[in-house]
């Protein structure tokens, strides 16, 4: 009994969006109703080399096109008219040509040593300290001076004679970071 009631709603839903669609579509690709839009024939004089007098020219007339699908019938509801529409392209100022910049090349590297990790970046002849990762049991001071940085890695706790030191000094050479001498 279910199954019959489902198919009965299906097939009344079917039915009332095949209507719906079916009128919608009514009109549409109808040739008849549309109305060719061209400009009244003109008539341009040409002069022969052969004749000196001039020859009027015609342009060709638009033909009409017909179709032969029947017309609505009074009860149902009229195609809308047609419509014309103009298109008018604006003249805008072109926008002014746009400069290429290029991004400073920028080159990483980086140094492992037995304290940590030190990770550097030049750009434009300049070097950055990206990151300082120190290993277990280690810590470490930063310092920025005359064109390199500089990483000191010192191992944790202990008397200050049993503490290891390990420094890392970086400056950029050719635009790459480079490990240079203490």
């Amino acid at each position: 009994m279910a199954a019959l009631a489902w198919v009965l709603v299906v097939a009344a839903v079917g039915s009332v969006t095949y209507l719906v669609v079916d009128r919608a579509g009514q009109g549409i690709g109808d040739t008849s109703t549309s109305r060719p839009v061209a400009a009244p024939p003109t008539t341009t004089p040409t002069v022969s080399a052969t004749s000196t007098s001039p020859r009027p020219s015609r342009t060709p007339e638009p033909t009409r096109t017909t179709s032969s699908r029947p017309r609505p019938s009074a009860d149902s509801t009229p195609a809308p008219a047609p419509t014309r529409t103009t298109t008018t392209k604006a003249t805008t100022p072109a926008p002014p040509p746009t400069r290429t910049t290029t991004a400073p090349v920028s080159r990483t590297k980086t140094f492992s040593t037995a304290g940590g990790t030190v990770v550097a970046t030049c750009t434009d002849g300049r070097v950055r300290l990206d990151s300082v990762t120190p290993r277990n049991g280690w810590r470490f001071e930063t310092d920025n001076e005359g064109g390199y940085v500089e990483v000191k890695f010192r191992t944790v706790g202990g008397d200050e004679e049993d503490e290891v030191e390990v420094e890392v000094k970086i400056a950029c050479r050719s635009g790459v970071p480079t490990r240079v001498g203490d």
